[in-house]
């Protein structure tokens, strides 16, 4: 039942309204516009694909919405447990809200763009410290320039090795050689790829300083290869004369590849990469920049199925690669999973958060109070620490106004509560940028909590899973655990309603036993004739699987024919037949063959199920009578139509 409330409650379904929203109906205090009827109509039979005459469904809704009405009463509501458990499933459902939709797919398309090409750039990085000052990132980048200047006239790798603040660049002089989309951070990304080739960027800042870059070449995507590998691994430790024996055997193993040696049988038997060895040294699906250097190049360079590589050499020690297959970029809607769990983790995310907060303050009509925010900054550039920038701007402003939107108004003290407690959220020393994170979360804080006034399909979902929770609940408080846990009166109706349990059989009651051997068989045998049942478990688990050794296995049921192999097997002689543990290969029955129930138990779960319909068909009832029901019929008949 619960799983079933979820999957109501996640499926989205917009569904139409009419002009006005009238009161279709009051169930005691709580009242029901047509909008929410129609909506949750029009879901069920969608989703149960049957055309559920009106006035049926309106029974099923009333008797949805006396249990809620119910749970509400109650205050099932207000646990804690109720309120974690809707918060989270808002929190689940409210990013697509939160986001600006046409910046995300526009980013999300200049990404496969990128993908589609591969560039080859250097670059030289002026590095900048996380917590660099305004006036020192200023100093930075007039360096960045003057050395803009030196490439006018001086060799870009020259400088490279001399100024960069890339380390590798003393090596390879800033040559990054090949890389596509998503491989490198976005703005250093974007800025390679507005190039043209043999052209060289001005300074771009990304979050770890400035990038002066250089365009190389430009190609087509080489696109993705499936290869498979034989590894013989070489160790720094090894003496030389270790690794040219590795070596040589890596050579003959290609030598018997020449001579036609199956790949993966070798593999199998040579390969030092445990993963994929057993399968032949089968790799999964890479392009450019998830090999070493050496790898992907020697792989890529494969140009027919089967083709194998020369042995390699890398960190790893010698490789020899067979080509599986080769395929293009996958198209737009195959990679758009990828991309968008990419974009979570990258500059993307916060230049779709930036535009968001745009649009909404543009809606709202943001306005600052500059008098009051150029105190702040006056303060700030002079305070020697936060705590006394604190202090000054408490005194200056006296919790003046500093922003307002919408109907909202953001005073001085709850910049300065942000500005104590979570500064380093804003990832910036910068006044301005703290200044504008910190007004970009009251903006978006505000539009989630509008989301249910402006989007008619999210107040319906979350009154679904609000409303689905509460029924659960009570249901299960109600129905569901009385059935349960009353025994006397689940006796009591089995014994009052006999005849409907009364299926005709045969059945077979008692136990299954799987033993260790014949012996031991024998003992449980005698402990299940004289222990009372509730006590054979323990019985067991103390004389026969002593310190957890599993010498013996029970089961106690009640069967009939065709619900157990060794019961239709040993009891009602079937031809089938049954597989034994190899570690418990003698099984035994001792039981009683029946033509009927003997007692509730024996039918538990069919007596536990009538039971809960019929305190159903009481609590219902009981229900209509405590929350009078009043339908607007004239309206109902516009839906009967």
């Amino acid at each position: 039942m619960r799983k079933f409330i979820c999957l109501v409650a996640l499926w989205i379904f917009v569904c139409s309204t009419f002009a006005t929203d009238e009161l279709l109906m009051t169930i005691g205090d709580k009242k029901i516009l047509q909008s929410e009827f129609e909506y949750f109509y029009k879901k069920n039979n969608k989703e149960t694909l049957l055309n559920t005459k009106i006035d049926e469904y309106l029974q099923q809704f009333q008797n949805f919405k006396l249990k809620v009405c119910e749970a509400e009463s109650l205050n099932l509501d207000t646990a804690s447990s109720f309120t974690e458990e809707l918060n989270n499933y808002r929190s689940q459902i409210v990013s697509p809200y939160l986001t600006d939709k046409n910046r995300e797919e526009s980013l999300m398309q200049e990404v496969y763009s990128h993908l589609l090409e591969d560039v080859d750039a250097s670059h030289i990085l002026v590095r900048v410290p996380y917590n660099a000052l305004p006036e020192d990132t200023l100093q930075l980048y007039l360096k960045a320039l003057d050395i803009c200047k030196r490439l006018e006239k001086e060799n870009f790798e020259d400088v490279a090795k001399e100024v960069s603040d890339d380390y590798s660049a003393k090596q390879n002089g800033g040559r990054l050689g090949f890389f596509t989309g998503m491989m490198t951070i976005f703005p250093f990304e974007n800025a390679a790829y507005r190039l043209k080739v043999g052209e060289i960027s001005k300074p771009v800042r990304s979050s770890i300083g400035y990038h002066i870059i250089k365009l190389h070449d430009k190609r087509e995507a080489i696109g993705e290869v499936r290869v498979a590998h034989i590894l013989k691994m070489v160790s720094q430790h090894m003496t030389k004369k270790q690794q040219d024996s590795i070596q040589d055997l890596t050579q003959e193993i290609f030598k018997r590849l020449e001579n036609n040696e199956d790949f993966a049988s070798l593999a199998k038997e040579f390969s030092d990469d445990r993963q994929t060895s057993s399968n032949g040294g089968e790799l999964m699906w890479f392009g450019l920049g998830k090999m070493t250097k050496e790898f992907e190049k020697a792989a890529f360079e494969l140009k027919e199925i089967g083709e194998i590589s020369k042995p390699i050499k890398t960190v790893y020690g010698w490789h020899i690669i067979q080509l599986k297959e080769k395929r293009e970029v996958l198209s737009f809607e195959k990679k758009k999973n990828e991309i968008v769990r990419l974009i979570q983790h990258d500059g993307r995310k916060e230049a779709i958060r930036q535009s968001f907060i745009r649009k909404l303050k543009a809606e709202y009509n943001f306005s600052v109070d500059s008098t009051v925010l150029n105190k702040i900054f006056g303060s700030f550039d002079n305070a020697n620490d936060k705590s006394a920038f604190i202090a000054e701007i408490e005194s200056k402003t006296n919790n003046a106004p500093l922003a307002t939107f919408a109907n909202q108004t953001i005073r001085m003290n709850e910049f300065v509560d942000f500005l104590t407690k979570e500064f380093s959220k804003a990832k910036s020393t910068d006044i301005n940028v703290v200044f504008d994170y910190f007004s970009g979360e009251k903006v978006i804080d505000f539009e989630n909590s509008q989301l249910e006034n402006k989007y008619p399909e999210f107040k319906n979902l979350m009154q679904e899973y609000h409303d689905g929770l509460l029924f659960f609940e009570v249901s299960k408080l109600k129905i569901w655990d009385e059935a349960a846990r009353d025994t006397t009166k689940l006796k009591s109706y089995f014994e009052q309603n006999k005849d409907t349990f009364k299926t005709e059989g045969p059945y077979y009651k008692g136990f299954i036993i799987e033993c260790k051997n014949k012996k031991i068989a024998k003992q449980v045998k005698k402990i299940i004739a004289n222990a009372h049942t509730d006590s054979i478990d323990n019985y067991i688990k103390t004389r026969i699987n002593i310190d957890s050794t599993l010498n013996v296995r029970v089961q106690k049921g009640f069967w009939k024919k065709g619900d157990n192999l060794v019961v239709d097997k040993k009891i009602f002689k079937s031809k089938n037949s049954y597989k034994t543990d190899p570690k418990l290969p003698i099984i035994e029955t001792v039981g009683t063959k029946l033509q009927t129930p003997e007692n509730y138990n024996d039918v538990l779960g069919k007596v536990i199920s009538f039971y809960q319909n019929h305190l159903e068909k009481e609590w219902v009832s009981n229900l209509r009578e405590k929350y009078p029901i009043w339908v607007n019929e004239d309206l109902l008949n516009e839906y009967r139509k």
